[in-house]
């Protein structure tokens, strides 16, 4: 039975949310996810360290220390029996004490709300968790002008994205690539982008969430002696590109076969994308061993 946690509290059953937490009814709610491979959270550490990082930027103070929270994961995650899964933290700005319609500035005495679950992710293939075909096709992008709010923040508000995909892109399109107005290419709806450009592996620098998958993806780049550049990309830019691909928690590294129905010249076999493909499935392998003893416990204490 899987276990969930809400503020320190271990518990089967599903919980659930007072719709006047600001969390809820305003929409402030930091939000992370992390992928588990065979028990063991990838790179969680450093979701904890941008979840930590956002509840300062919106001041909600955390309701648990990190090393409870460290605790409260290893017991999450060692609840789900499956090799794939993903575990998710939400931390809501909570219930105020004294409300304001007048002004933000003048609520007072919120009550946050840190819940930790895990979900079971069905990874389809070892190298496509979405499926090897549509890996092997590219994903079909267009652009679609929007600045992320507060994008140092990772957030539960996926609004735009959501209306963009749906709305402005529509079934043609496997997801949006947001641009600013000037044509400077920021992420996807969640995921961030890299692409080979004039020989030069580059992503971009400003506007968009710096993702846990894209410092990995910079870091095994750079022990492969690829050089990466975090640099402005233009939309003009990706159209004379060799390579483009995305990073995300869940679908890992994905490759792009056109962009505004414009082909891309190479998907899974671009000779940058494999060398990275087979460096972070290494990674993975590597950090799993490297951590697993500390999830055995976990899962032995509760057993």
């Amino acid at each position: 039975m899987p276990l969930y946690s809400v503020n320190g509290v271990l518990t089967e059953h599903k919980p659930t949310m007072n719709v006047a937490d600001f969390g809820f009814a305003r929409g402030v709610t930091v939000f992370e996810l992390a992928r588990v491979y065979h028990g063991v959270p990838f790179y969680v550490s450093e979701h904890l360290d941008r979840l930590h990082s956002g509840a300062a930027q919106f001041g909600i103070a955390l309701p648990l220390t990190r090393a409870e929270i460290e605790a409260q994961v290893r017991h999450v995650v060692a609840s789900h029996t499956g090799d794939h899964a993903a575990v998710k933290f939400y931390l809501t700005a909570g219930v105020p004490e004294t409300a304001s319609g007048l002004s933000f500035g003048a609520c007072q005495g919120f009550a946050p709300q840190l819940l930790i679950m895990v979900d079971g992710v069905n990874a389809q293939h070892p190298e496509a968790p979405y499926g090897l075909a549509a890996y092997q096709r590219g994903q079909r992008l267009k652009t679609v002008a929007h600045i992320r709010e507060l994008p140092s923040i990772k957030t539960a508000n996926y609004g735009v994205g959501f209306y963009a995909a749906r709305q402005v892109a529509g079934e043609a399109y496997d997801d949006v690539l947001f641009t600013t107005p000037d044509g400077l290419v920021t992420e996807a709806t969640r995921s961030n982008v890299f692409a080979v450009i004039g020989g030069q592996l580059c992503t971009p620098k400003q506007h968009m969430l710096l993702g846990i998958t894209r410092h990995v993806v910079l870091k095994l780049a750079t022990q492969l002696g690829l050089n990466p550049q975090e640099r402005d990309v233009t939309v003009a830019d990706l159209a004379e590109a060799t390579e483009v691909f995305t990073t995300g928690s869940i679908a890992e590294l994905v490759p792009a076969g056109s962009l505004n129905d414009r082909p891309l010249p190479h998907t899974m076999d671009g000779p940058v994308f494999s060398r990275l493909r087979a460096a972070f499935t290494a990674e993975i392998a590597a950090h799993t061993t490297a951590h697993q003893h500390v999830y055995q416990r976990a899962t032995a204490k509760a057993a």
